[in-house]
Order: C-alpha cells, then structure tokens, then sequence
C-alpha cells in the first residue's frame, strides 16, 4: 500500500451485514435512488466526467478518481463506466465531517454503498482507491467470490460491480487520521447471492 492507511467498505447486501474483517479492513452495503440532471466535461486523458448534479465537479482530483474507478473496471468488462455525481460527493463530505469528529471509522446510514480510507499521512482519493484495488488478488474471476470470506474482497467488488453507475468521494481530517477518505456508490454493490458482472 505504500502509505499507513485502513479500508473499510461497506457492502450491500438486502439487509446489512455486520461489520469485520482481517488487516484493519471490514466490508458491508446498501441502496438508494436519486434523481438528477447531468453535465459531461473531458478530462485530459479522454475519459468523459459526467457530474450528475447542478454543479459540476471537474477538479484534477474528481477526475483522478473517476478515471482510477473506470480503469479498474475496464480490466473486467469495457461497459458500464462510472460517472461523478455531486449529489453522492455531498453524501461522502457529510460522513467524512462526521467520522472527523467522532475520530474513528464506521459506516453511515445512507442506503448507498461505501468504501471508508484512512491515512496518518495526507492522502488523496487515488491512495484510497488503490488500496482497496489491491483486494483483486484475493477475487477469484472463475466463481466472481472472494477466495476467502467475503470481506476479503467487498471492497474491490464494489469497486468493479457493474450495476454501480455513480460515485462521489469526498475527504476530511481529524485528531486520530490525517486523511479520512469516504467514497460512496449509486447503487450499491455487493448483494448476497449475486456477482459483481
């Protein structure tokens, strides 16, 4: 991973499932619907930002962190490409703010899914996505499972689960974590008894 950090990703799941796991990582889930009008922007590498809400998020680091998403899921399936939304970005800010002041990580009530970084050091949003990219070595691509148990992998899968059309990442910091990094998706992945494509 390169920098000192902890994932946590929450998996959706129909119901939730409670939280554990191995390496200072757990997993868990959940759903929402949200409506919302789209704006497309270019980054430089070509890949399309599509910010699905009236602002219109472009930063370099909104389009890093799309860009890093689509990668990832492009070495699956070349379909079914992630777009920003500020509506999900907003959802991440709120929970980030809120995991400053309590200085710990859990998961928030929002029915979308989520995965949770944390970094003494000054992290971005590429850092988080690359740790939890780091679980694909414990998916196995024949069966679409996790080698072990499922928070082995839960936040890879989210990260590649193809029903997932939006996400929004957001940051904040506090006393226990120099960087605290939510990432949350729309709709989430990872439900019991289905595969990630």
């Amino acid at each position: 991973m390169g920098r000192t950090g902890v994932a946590l990703s929450l998996l959706g799941i129909v119901g939730l499932l409670g939280c554990s796991g191995t390496s200072g990582e757990t997993t868990d889930t959940q759903t929402t619907t949200t409506q919302t009008t789209d704006t497309q922007t270019t980054s430089e590498s070509g890949t399309a930002i599509t910010d699905t809400s009236t602002g219109g998020s472009t930063s370099p680091e909104y389009i890093q962190a799309v860009t890093r998403h689509n990668e990832i899921r492009a070495e699956v399936y070349s379909d079914h490409a992630l777009v920003w939304s500020d509506t999900v970005a907003a959802s991440a800010q709120e929970h980030a703010d809120y995991l400053a002041t309590i200085g710990t990580l859990e998961h928030s009530s929002t029915s979308y899914g989520e995965n949770l970084y944390a970094s003494s050091l000054d992290a971005t949003y590429l850092d988080a996505i690359n740790s939890w990219y780091e679980e694909k070595s414990e998916f196995n691509f024949d069966t679409k499972t996790c080698y072990g148990e499922w928070y082995d992998c839960g936040h890879y899968t989210q990260l590649i689960w193809q029903d997932t059309t939006e996400v929004g990442c957001a940051k904040s910091s506090s006393a226990s974590w120099h960087t605290i990094v939510v990432c949350q998706y729309n709709p989430p992945g990872n439900y019991i008894g289905e595969t990630p494509y």
